[in-house]
């Protein structure tokens, strides 16, 4: 649907969005659904609201940047907010690698936390859901490789911000590494910049090159269901004063 030339709309945008879930789904194993113009994950139906923040242009390339909004079974989910830039030769392009972007570090690691599926990485009570690695202006070097060893380091750095309460939490790290000087970062927690994140992300011993690299990295945390089998043993009490267990 050719957008270039002109605003933005909202419906237009979701369009696009959709037709880019349903060519990115065959390969994502079953993990969700685009029907009708419905979006299926798992038992919930999500729904995605992209909103364009600005367009513009540089040195010949469209620039679109968006936030895509999102509710689940019809409640908004604030804390999933997520932002992405895409930039190519037209506008049209431009939005669609925006969508392709906020996929990969966003949208496929958010998919696979309502599935209710276990991760591989686990820090302490939570399943961890990480989306690609984003490098930009140079290749992946010393332990910046997207391995679990490198997602451990990093969040073993921030596992005291963790709200203990929260059974949603997002990071959102971006840092930019020079060849020489302190690095410079902004590091978001569930949409919010967190002075005390970004402190402890960018005071890791990033590995230099001879040019300067950013490094853009998602974490998702989803707490863990209790452990049925250690929950306490409940009294057994008389028939009239039972009344049906409500678990936590």
């Amino acid at each position: 649907m050719p957008i270039y030339g002109a605003p933005v709309s909202v419906s237009d945008v979701k369009t696009v969005l959709l037709e880019k879930l349903s060519g990115y789904q065959r390969k994502a194993d079953g993990l969700y659904l685009v029907s009708d113009g419905i979006l299926r994950v798992g038992q919930h139906t999500v729904d995605l609201t992209p909103v364009v923040e600005s367009e513009g242009s540089a040195q010949g390339k469209s620039i679109v940047a968006m936030r895509i909004e999102v509710s689940v079974d019809g409640s908004r989910r604030p804390e999933a907010t997520f932002g992405a830039i895409g930039i190519s030769s037209t506008q049209d392009e431009a939005v669609a690698v925006g969508f392709g972007e906020w996929y990969l570090s966003f949208g496929l690691p958010f998919f696979q936390t309502l599935q209710e599926k276990e991760s591989a990485l686990v820090i302490a009570d939570y399943d961890v859901f990480s989306g690609a690695l984003g490098l930009r202006g140079g290749a992946a070097l010393s332990w910046v490789d997207g391995s679990d060893a490198m997602n451990r380091k990093i969040l073993d750095a921030l596992t005291q911000m963790i709200p203990r309460k929260s059974d949603f939490v997002l990071f959102d790290l971006k840092v930019m590494v020079p060849p020489a000087g302190q690095p410079k970062s902004e590091c978001r927690m569930n949409g919010v910049i967190s002075a005390e994140v970004t402190s402890r992300f960018v005071a890791l011993d990033w590995p230099r090159a001879t040019d300067s690299y950013m490094v853009k990295q998602v974490f998702i945390l989803k707490r863990k269901k209790p452990n049925q089998a250690l929950l306490p043993t409940t009294t057994a009490v008389t028939p009239a004063a039972t009344h049906p267990a409500r678990q936590p």
